[in-house]
């Protein structure tokens, strides 16, 4: 089929099948999925339009935020409970929408943050000085630092925030206790220099940093214990060969992973159930299953260009299947419960540019579905 913008939703069947709904007439780059009105079910923020989930997978348009960004993120900025919308603009000031409750949105003038310089291209949240507030850390592009925000405790969070690291043009952060000691640090990939760990200290900023990977470009980085020593390692989806970090109380050991191939996305899950984790490289061409222990690599995929992946028990046998979002048709492979991931896909669904893929039961009948949100 021809590529296609917009909102898909894929209503699961529970027999390999999936009823499509889609929202043609929504284009951006950007989605979040979140309950927003408190009723437990989940609902879509896409670009700048809100709808609301009515509880049988039928989504209704309940209105506009001002700005469609190009970042998004989801969290209870104010403290009340609610999930607020953050918003990262590239050409102008960061935006910060409250949530009445009831998932409607206002908008203060004095609730932007950053300065219009800053090309902020990713959000992330974390209570980063412990005072019960989630803080923000902006990956910011066009040679202009990352910067803190720290969180007034209402949701206000200023527009200078706190640099750190180099003129570094990130593509990711992740937040994780890398160095063991109860407090969040910050992994951050960067393109066209090293990516970097900067340890956090009990004030909530940064005290250090340690660089590891390359000068390839990464576009996507994951945390986890790959070699189950207790510590957090760090794997990065590099322009060139993926590359694994080994942790030993923070400094870090590299060996490199999988084909010479372009990855997007990396992710990690146990999908033979052994209790150790595989990576999966979404790349530019076939997918790559990399399993650690063994030092074996699998295949699976066509030559399409793999944008993001995700994981889940798409068919209630307790085995984490994998969802494809692809430059062209989406994928499924369905795990056979021993971690074997076909070659070819289990079933195909849409077309299109999939720049967001989210998996959550949408109609409450005990099955995930799929959402994805096509560029073009």
């Amino acid at each position: 089929s021809s590529p296609t913008e917009g909102l898909y939703l894929h209503f699961n069947n529970g027999d390999g099948t999936y009823e499509t709904q889609d929202y043609t007439a929504i284009f951006s780059a950007t989605l979040a999925v979140g309950d927003i009105t408190g009723d437990s079910r989940p609902d879509l923020i896409i670009g700048d339009s809100v709808y609301h989930n009515d509880g049988s997978g039928i989504f209704y348009f309940d209105g506009y935020i001002s700005s469609a960004g190009d970042a998004i993120a989801l969290a209870d900025a104010d403290g009340d409970g609610a999930l607020d919308i953050l918003v990262g603009l590239i050409e102008n000031y960061n935006e910060v929408y409250f949530n009445d409750g009831a998932g409607h949105f206002s908008y203060y003038p004095d609730s932007t943050f950053g300065e219009s310089k800053d090309a902020t291209t990713a959000i992330d949240v974390a209570d980063l000085n412990g005072d019960g507030s989630l803080d923000i850390i902006t990956s910011n592009d066009d040679g202009q630092q990352n910067k803190i925000f720290y969180n007034s405790g209402v949701g206000y969070f200023g527009e200078l925030g706190v640099l750190f690291g180099g003129e570094n043009n990130s593509s990711d952060v992740q937040f994780a206790d890398i160095d063991g000691n109860g407090l969040l640090d910050a992994v951050v990939s960067n393109w066209g220099r090293p990516n970097f760990v900067y340890f956090s200290d009990e004030g909530g900023g940064f005290q250090y940093q340690e660089g590891f990977g390359s000068y390839n470009g990464s576009y996507d980085v994951v945390v986890g214990d790959i070699n189950q020593d207790g510590q957090l390692d760090i794997v990065a989806g590099n322009d060139f060969q993926n590359s694994i970090h080994l942790n030993d109380n923070g400094l870090f050991s590299e060996s490199y992973f999988g084909s010479s191939v372009r990855s997007y996305d990396v992710a990690l899950a146990d999908l033979n159930g052994d209790g150790r984790l595989e990576i999966l490289s979404g790349n530019a061409g076939v997918n790559e299953i990399y399993d650690y222990q063994s030092g074996t690599t699998t295949t699976f995929g066509s030559t399409e260009t793999t944008v993001q992946l995700a994981t889940g028990d798409l068919n209630n046998d307790n085995a984490l299947d994998i969802v494809v979002g692809n430059i062209g048709l989406n994928e499924i492979y369905l795990n056979d419960g021993a971690g074997n991931i076909p070659a070819t896909p289990s079933a195909v669904f849409g077309s299109g540019t999939s720049y967001g893929v989210a998996l959550g039961d949408l109609n409450d009948d005990g099955l995930l579905d799929i959402v994805i949100g096509n560029y073009g």
